[in-house]
């Protein structure tokens, strides 16, 4: 519904007459912020959703589209819960245009738990993870695992 919603939304836009340009870009969980425990969608589907608005927008007449693509989305979340250990895997796929370790990149596409360990919890923050946590609770108490 919320895809169908971006070319309804798009269409209402081009019936005005103006030019309209688009950026599709895909959810990636961000460390240091409530949005840390949720799941990215799989690659696949990233990119079935951006092929689909891209072509539908482009019907519309919507010339201007542009975002992350898919696979920048997915490195990106890789390189969020990526440490040290994976120095080599990221020289590679810098290097060689690899993909990121499946076993990796599969981390960002499940939800976190509360007491999840991330690299990035050696830093403080003016925020605690206390704070952040019962912000994501009052957001989506239904979708997030206690």
């Amino acid at each position: 519904d919320d895809i169908q919603g971006i070319v309804d939304f798009c269409a209402d836009a081009v019936q005005t007459g103006l030019r309209v340009k688009t950026s599709l870009n895909p959810f990636i969980p961000k460390p240091l912020t409530p949005l840390q425990w949720f799941p990215m969608q799989p690659l696949k589907l990233l990119k079935s959703k951006f092929r689909f608005l891209r072509d539908r927008l482009r019907a519309l007449g919507v010339r201007d589209v542009t975002g992350y693509s898919p696979r920048e989305a997915v490195l990106q979340a890789f390189l969020i819960f990526a440490d040290e250990s994976h120095a080599d895997a990221i020289l590679e796929m810098s290097l060689r245009d690899r993909e990121p370790p499946p076993e990796l990149v599969s981390q960002a596409f499940v939800p976190k738990p509360h007491d999840q360990n991330f690299p990035w919890d050696i830093l403080q923050t003016s925020v605690t993870r206390r704070e952040m946590w019962e912000e994501v609770r009052e957001i989506l108490p239904s979708v997030m695992p206690a």
